[in-house]
């Protein structure tokens, strides 16, 4: 079995498990476990994967709920939900409208196992309370030459015990600049955040 599932979180503590791209697992000391954006296809071409293995098997990870930012394919990855499902028969699927018509239709998810969650959401996965934000304005950035996004785009705030966590899920390129995105991530002040960049440019924030 996958460490995590064994691991006893001491009490006012979090386990957190960066797996690669934005796909990760997160354990409370009550026992929750929760994926956020597993993404671990098996067909992994050299020129786009840096490892030729995924980096778990679902079946040595079982999850008691899977959190999904937005409907892109490394993000909502039918393929790997199909095996988290299968390993985790019970885990409730939550994300936005797109994503979540991907988990009933292509993945087989039953309907009444899934969360559709939209911005101002507040809700219980277990004993972890996740805060819904956006990561991209539905109407983007005219004025920055930011088009709207194609589906909606969502971050996540989670309070995980003692601990307060934030998944920025894929956020727009100037994000920072944007005081609707800011304010609502603040309101919720994580201590520690899990950011999609880049290091030079691109549809993300980026430092160069």
């Amino acid at each position: 079995m996958h460490p995590l599932t064994e691991l006893t979180v001491p009490e006012g503590s979090v386990a957190i498990h960066w797996f690669e791209q934005s796909s990760y697992a997160i354990k409370d000391s009550q026992g929750t476990t929760v994926f956020v954006d597993p993404y671990f296809p098996h067909d992994r071409p050299a020129e786009r994967f840096v490892h030729d293995q995924p980096a778990v098997d679902e079946a040595e990870l079982p999850v008691d709920f899977v959190l999904l930012t937005h409907d892109h394919l490394d993000h909502t990855h039918a393929e790997t939900l199909r095996r988290v499902l299968q390993a985790s028969p019970a885990a409730i699927f939550a994300g936005p409208v797109e994503s979540i018509a991907r988990v009933i239709g292509e993945v087989g998810v039953a309907g009444e196992q899934t969360m559709t969650l939209q911005v101002g959401d507040a809700v219980m996965l277990g004993t972890m309370e996740v805060h819904v934000v956006y990561a991209k304005l539905p109407g983007g950035d005219p004025a920055a030459g930011i088009k709207p996004p194609d589906v909606t785009h969502l971050g996540y705030v989670v309070r995980a015990g003692e601990r307060t966590l934030y998944f920025t899920g894929d956020p727009m390129n100037n994000f920072a600049e944007q005081e609707e995105l800011v304010h609502a991530v603040a309101m919720h002040p994580p201590e520690i955040g899990f950011m999609t960049t880049h290091p030079t440019e691109g549809e993300f924030p980026f430092f160069a």
